[in-house]
């Protein structure tokens, strides 16, 4: 079954943290250059690992898969190199 992590049956404190990792993603992620540091992309991505064990776990008759595709970073020398 295919579901929306806003209308999954969540638990309110984890569908709230799902909401702030994605607002986070929302309001750092610069699609052209990517988060503004690599400490920003490796926290958000950890954060993201985190949260796709704690809803895996929430919704055990569902399959939960995270596609992590956003780790490009501004400060990246090789990303600067183009």
């Amino acid at each position: 079954m295919s579901r929306s992590p806003f209308t999954a049956p969540l638990p309110k404190d984890l569908a709230d943290r799902v909401r702030a990792w994605a607002r986070a993603f929302h309001e750092h992620f610069e699609p052209g250059t990517g988060w503004p540091t690599k400490q920003m992309a490796r926290d958000h991505q950890e954060e993201g690992r985190r949260l796709h064990a704690e809803v895996a776990a929430a919704l055990p008759d569902d399959t939960v898969v995270l596609h992590y595709w956003e780790t490009g970073y501004a400060d990246d020398p090789e990303a600067a190199d183009g």
